[in-house]
């Protein structure tokens, strides 16, 4: 580790610790079905993205679409794509709600590990 003392040695400051992002979901962070199961409500230049685990978007009219590079949206992409964060929190906990997984619905995961599979 090199002496920040010493002479001529660049002062590095404390690193600063922001949040960027929500975890939003129906189930416990420790189901082994969580990550299927949640969304990401996560800054993206002063705005916030819905995103689920694989990298799609929700937009402003409920559907899901992959996200583009920056440099290859179309036009409009980002008005349709990003909320302000009270917006954003509404949208992923509604559509929490709704996620399916290899034909099951969220309510089904929780049926089954309420009372067993089968149930739901």
């Amino acid at each position: 580790m090199p002496d920040l003392a010493a002479p001529g040695a660049v002062f590095v400051p404390e690193p600063i610790v922001t949040s960027a992002s929500y975890r939003v979901s129906c189930l416990p962070p420790s189901h082994h079905l969580a990550p299927q199961f949640t969304l990401w409500v996560s800054e993206r230049a002063g705005r916030y993205a819905v995103t689920n685990l694989w990298s799609c978007c929700l937009s402003v009219d409920g559907r899901w679409d992959h996200e583009p590079r920056p440099a290859d949206r179309p036009d409009g992409w980002d008005v349709r794509h990003r909320f302000d964060l009270p917006n954003a929190l509404r949208l992923a906990k509604q559509a929490a709600r709704t996620l399916t997984f290899q034909g099951r619905s969220v309510a089904q995961v929780l049926a089954d590990a309420v009372g067993g599979p089968g149930r739901g």
